[in-house]
């Protein structure tokens, strides 16, 4: 049976007239209800993605004014991942080599057998579409399919790059970006600041060349990242900069690196960077321990809002994902910094209350422990906004790191 692309779209890019009509008279041919574009060139192509929703793409290398590898770049610096066959009449290894790192689904050298070339259309147009996730953080996200024990493949793509990164059974087993496999991808693609992140829920069919747990991973690329910045230098406020005496919460705005001229004893307040030994982890359970028998609390996590990842959880509700909370309330404590920080007030955050028909949720970010914060969730008829609040104040002063 053949597939039916009911809302399906393919932009066929090539200056070769009578090529991309012969390919799109084949596809309508073969494939009901399926839209074909066409375009001379990658400015075309560019034109078309914006005022259409295109779902694959069949490309030429060179072509005049913009080629398909220079398009792809285009569409990675704007955060758009789409599925993409490459074709050429001037093959060579280092064009499908780029083609292969850019995340291509096929390369194929010109002259192509058409019947060839409409069956892996066909094949690209039937695969899930790609999701687009959005309000979570690379690390918190790549985490939380750790511990949902995910079998998928996640795209990430930005002005770096493209990188593919394939799960199965919630283990990272193969990674690649650009040139780089294996754990030294995924060092490289954890540390990118501005980036999109698409999911397939089909899995990699590449060979595993993942050696290290994502977790250990997702750490090591926050440490690395701390080293950059600092080696470069940060124009924006850092703890460092505001005087001790009013050194409180709320008063940087962001998640920031302390740089080499800050003095030792203040930077060794970072937590959970380099070696995860630095985190006092028997502290940091006993803590979470004790926030559980807080009246009516039913999930509570120690968050870095930094890199969305949690350094530890409890729950007791299986409708409740606290992985997903944990990682989606990052958004909200740097939401607020940031208002903070815009409307020029000096104050510290207590705490931050989400008040909803059966829950109280509470985040309380840390003194003086860097970018952490608690998230306590509570059952509204079992406890005691007031005393939960007076007690979650209580172990921030007993946590140790």
């Amino acid at each position: 049976m053949l597939p039916s692309f009911g809302a399906k779209s393919v932009l066929l890019v090539d200056d070769e007239p009578l090529f991309t009509e012969s390919l799109a008279d084949a596809l309508k041919a073969k494939y009901r209800y399926i839209n074909v574009h066409e375009a001379r060139d990658g400015l075309e192509a560019l034109d078309c993605i914006r005022e259409y929703k295109v779902n694959g793409i069949v490309t030429d290398v060179r072509m005049p004014r913009m080629g398909g590898l220079e398009l792809i770049r285009r569409l990675q610096s704007i955060g758009r991942y789409i599925p993409c066959v490459m074709l050429t009449a001037h093959g060579t290894v280092d064009i499908a080599t780029q083609s292969r790192q850019q995340g291509v689904v096929a390369y194929l050298e010109k002259p192509v057998d058409l019947p060839t070339l409409v069956d892996i259309a066909g094949w690209m147009l039937d695969q899930p579409e790609a999701d687009h996730i959005s309000g979570v953080t690379l690390n918190g996200f790549l985490q939380l399919l750790a511990m949902e024990r995910s079998s998928c493949t996640v795209r990430v793509v930005g002005p770096k790059g493209h990188a593919q990164l394939g799960f199965s059974a919630g283990h990272l087993h193969f990674a690649r970006c650009g040139p780089l496999v294996g754990d030294e991808a995924v060092l490289t693609t954890a540390a990118w600041e501005d980036y999109s992140i698409y999911l397939e829920s089909m899995p990699s069919a590449e060979d595993a060349n993942v050696e290290s747990p994502v977790i250990e991973l997702l750490l090591e690329a926050v440490r690395r990242g701390d080293e950059a910045k600092k080696a470069r230098g940060s124009s924006i406020p850092t703890r460092s900069s505001i005087p001790p005496s009013s050194r409180r919460r709320g008063e940087w705005t962001a998640p920031v690196d302390v740089p080499e001229h800050v003095a030792p004893a203040e930077r060794k307040e970072r937590p959970g960077r380099g070696d995860r030994s630095e985190t006092n982890m028997s502290n940091v359970d006993e803590v979470l321990d004790k926030a559980m028998d807080i009246g009516g609390a039913f999930a509570v996590a120690l968050v870095d809002y930094e890199s969305g990842m949690s350094l530890g959880t409890r729950c007791t509700s299986s409708a409740f994902n606290i992985e997903v909370a944990a990682s989606g309330n990052t958004q909200v404590v740097r939401s607020k910094m940031s208002v903070m920080d815009n409307l020029g007030i000096q104050g510290a955050i207590e705490d931050i209350l989400i008040s909803l028909d059966t829950q109280y949720h509470l985040i309380r970010p840390l003194s003086g422990l860097g970018n952490l914060f608690l998230y306590l969730a509570i059952d509204r008829k079992k406890g005691n906004l007031g005393l939960a609040r007076h007690q979650l104040n209580g172990l921030e002063k007993e946590l140790s790191l």
